[in-house]
């Protein structure tokens, strides 16, 4: 996952009902400055300064889970992505008390999703073999 914000934007959770269970989604909290600044270029000619304000939409992370058969899929069909799936109340609890910022929840889905991808490159690897190429 990446994105394109200040790191240190407050951040919101709720889980969300998904099939029987409950998933995660995050949005920008509203309670605080959310304005910033970018620069365009017209042409190349003269730069420009606008003043924008992040959206404070709900988003639900995706990340790479290497579930059984997911090494199956490649990484750009999107099958090996799910959601981020919340356990119980406990859990969801823990993880609004853990994370305040954006950056902090970012760096936290990198991580994690950097470890499911080693295993599922590796497993990956080894069922392309398997099946080999036909020409």
């Amino acid at each position: 996952m990446s994105f394109a914000y200040n790191k240190n934007l407050k951040i919101e959770f709720r889980a969300v009902p998904y099939s029987t269970s409950h998933v995660l989604e995050y949005r920008i909290s509203p309670d605080q400055d959310l304005t910033y600044e970018t620069e365009i270029s017209i042409f190349g000619l003269c730069k420009i300064k606008l003043k924008r304000k992040y959206k404070t939409n709900w988003h639900q992370p995706c990340t790479l889970v290497n579930y059984p058969g997911a090494e199956r899929h490649s990484k750009e069909s999107g099958e090996p992505y799910l959601p981020m799936f919340v356990r119980d109340k406990n859990e969801f609890k823990k993880i609004q008390s853990t994370f305040n910022t954006i950056g902090e929840f970012f760096d936290y889905v990198n991580k994690e999703e950097a470890k499911e991808e080693a295993e599922w490159q590796k497993a990956r690897n080894e069922y392309l073999k398997t099946c080999g190429t036909w020409e």
